[in-house]
């Protein structure tokens, strides 16, 4: 037990995301501390898990009463109350207390005053997760973390063993418009502006490419992958099953979700759309004769329907989403990669793999790439949340804006080398 707190303590330097390495501050066999934690921490996230390890070597000195200790500062108006840090205890969590100071700083410890023993040999891992509170300061919080030796019986700090010093950045709530990911064809996970990294499968070995990404709304604070055998993985977003265990009729092609992040549909080039977790059926093309593959999805604002395209641009819609025509019967100039609605689902936009764009309904024209020369097919296509522009992705992660001031270039992997092609612009 008291190991375990002696690795509970290291946590604490780092509860806002920092990876954070002691460097001793004697000999090369005095104790250490390494959290591998987030970079960030964005406001209103869910609590976003991490590991703290302390070692201390084997021909290194036996402590019987060390205590790490640690002060935030940095950014003005943060309070402890704006920091929930917890620590796994089993298969539960326990709350790591904080305390303001009169300077501003936050500081903290866990345990006794007095300590706790850290014998030589000693190395343990435990798990912690960290949140922030919607609408705190926002900043560059600086971090200093001290394991300390200290007085068996008044708890006062004899000795410094350890000092770390960094910095770590509290961010924005994330909310539509204000970033985008990119998501290859490995899994890789690319994130601009106010996006969290919170995985990805670019370093796993897949059954299956992956082909499309969703992100769950309700939070933009996590997401979902789906690869072409249906197979799905999550990332700080709730897992409600997959297809990837099953016999299918044809290749998944895409993963859309609910708008309250409750679940999402799977559907495949066949157009077979099967739902999972909150998500309902409402329908779908599987048995029907396609001239063409279905290539997407998109769901109805309300959540009560969802519109299917095809690689010639046909619409297929199903519940509350309106028929507001298609490309199904002209001549394109190159398939059809997406359906993108409005916000108001009273239109939506066709884009083509040469970026060339079609509206119907209320979708606004806001410019398109069909008459440029592109480095790479344009694969994706993201309206803003005001319905006032969009984004366009390509394969070699190009993103390319139409609807400027309200629309923003938050930045892309254009021009940067690739493990594998980009496939997907998600919120």
């Amino acid at each position: 037990m008291q190991r375990t707190r002696a690795v509970v303590l290291t946590a604490i330097a780092l509860f806002v995301g920092v990876l954070m390495t002691a460097t001793p501050a004697g000999a090369a066999n005095e104790p250490t501390l390494q959290v591998n934690a987030p970079s960030a921490v964005w406001e209103g996230a869910p609590p976003v898990q991490f590991t703290g390890t302390v070692s201390n070597p084997q021909d290194g000195q036996s402590y019987t009463n060390v205590r790490i200790d640690f002060s935030l500062t940095g950014v003005d108006g943060l309070k402890a109350s704006d920091i929930t840090l917890e620590y796994q205890t089993g298969t539960t969590w326990a709350p790591v207390p904080l305390s303001d100071q009169p300077d501003g700083s936050i500081t903290g410890s866990f345990g006794p005053s007095t300590g706790f023993p850290l014998p030589a040999g000693a190395s343990n891992t435990t798990n912690f997760r960290v949140a922030v509170r919607a609408g705190a300061p926002e900043g560059d919080l600086t971090i200093t973390s001290k394991l300390n030796q200290v007085d068996p019986g008044t708890g006062a700090v004899q000795a410094t063993l350890a000092t770390d010093t960094d910095m770590t950045s509290i961010k924005p709530q994330a909310t539509a418009g204000n970033g985008y990911r990119e998501v290859a064809a490995d899994g890789g996970i690319f994130t601009f502006g106010n996006r969290g990294f919170y995985g990805s499968t670019g370093d796993m070995k897949l059954n299956k490419p992956i082909v499309g990404g969703a992100t769950d709304v309700s939070t933009y604070n996590g997401y979902w992958m789906v690869a072409s055998d249906g197979g799905v993985f999550n990332f700080n977003a709730p897992f409600y099953g997959s297809l990837g265990d099953k016999q299918l009729s044809s290749p998944a092609v895409e993963i859309e979700p609910t708008p309250t992040g409750n679940g999402y549909w799977i559907v495949q080039a066949d157009g077979t759309v099967t739902p999972f977790g909150g998500a309902e059926s409402y329908g779908d093309m599987r048995g029907k004769g396609l001239n063409k593959p279905v290539i997407g999805m998109s769901v109805a604002p309300d959540g009560k329907g969802y519109w299917l395209v095809a690689q010639d641009g046909g619409i297929f819609n199903f519940g509350s989403a309106q028929f507001l025509g298609s490309m199904g019967d002209q001549h394109l100039n190159a398939p059809v990669i997406d359906l993108a609605p409005t916000p108001d689902g009273q239109g939506y936009y066709l884009v083509a793999k040469d970026g060339g764009v079609f509206t119907f309904g209320s979708a606004e024209f806001k410019g398109s790439t069909g008459d440029m020369t592109l480095n790479k097919p344009v694969v994706a296509m993201l309206v803003a949340p005001n319905g006032a522009g969009y984004w366009l992705g390509a394969s070699d992660g190009g993103i390319f804006t139409f609807g400027a001031p309200a629309v923003d270039f938050l930045g892309s992997m254009g021009g940067t080398p690739l493990n594998a092609p980009v496939l997907d612009l998600i919120n």
